[in-house]
């Protein structure tokens, strides 16, 4: 069935307006007619069964399965990249279960800021993500971080990926909280003092296993590592 994610709240008997894109992508795109059914996710993770009405809202007809609690939320904190990795990032990070995506600005990230336009591009990317990969949590995507605005006193583990770095085996029964932060660097790596700021924070340094991953897969694929085995 086909599912859609909208911004709001939602209730059986509501009846919900859609924006502009949401119903261009029902009606044209999924030729969703009225009386039609199909899935309806709120920010909450609440799944609806819903039915097309006339113009463009629709009705919220019945509960389908309750939320199922996330077992590990993971944050990936990603430098900034080149062209167009950063909605790759995005895009499988979200398919494999991250749950929020903080862009960063690193000693050598080449490309120094993202506009409001672009935070929002990469948003409406993790929700189509989400919808194409069926999952009940769509990740939010915050405004470009500078480096001195990370803290490791945030609760929950924190990981700096580093080829160095202890093997993420072996940590992850240490995992607290239900709450990873990973970070990770540019395409030409994070630098020492970088790595040895945040371990002196108490972050550890990962390493992912003996082979060296480009700068747009090894968040994601520590993410699938991590939590296919939560």
């Amino acid at each position: 069935m086909i599912r859609l994610s909208i911004p709001e709240a939602a209730a059986t008997g509501d009846r919900v307006r859609l924006s502009g894109d949401d119903a261009h992508y029902l009606k044209t795109v999924m030729r969703v007619r009225p009386g039609d059914s199909f899935e309806l996710l709120t920010p909450e993770g609440r799944l609806f069964r819903a039915e097309m009405g006339k113009a463009d809202s629709v009705a919220v007809v019945e509960e389908l399965a309750p939320p199922v609690p996330v077992p590990i939320h993971m944050t990936l904190y990603q430098a900034l990249l080149k062209g167009d990795r950063m909605r790759d990032v995005i895009e499988k990070g979200t398919e494999v279960g991250i749950s929020r995506f903080v862009p960063l600005v690193t000693a050598r990230t080449v490309v120094r800021e993202a506009s409001s336009a672009k935070q929002q591009r990469w948003q409406t990317v993790a929700k189509e993500a989400a919808e194409q990969s069926r999952r009940r949590e769509v990740p939010t995507v915050e405004p470009v971080r500078p480096w001195s605005r990370l803290d490791p006193a945030v609760g929950g583990s924190w990981w700096v990926l580093s080829p160095q770095g202890d093997p993420w085996m072996s940590l992850r029964s240490e995992i607290r909280d239900r709450a990873l932060h990973v970070v990770v660097g540019p395409e030409g790596g994070l630098t020492d003092d970088e790595v040895a700021q945040l371990v002196d924070q108490g972050a550890k340094a990962v390493s992912l296993g003996p082979r060296i991953y480009r700068a747009e897969n090894a968040g994601v694929w520590a993410a699938l590592l991590v939590l296919s085995c939560s």
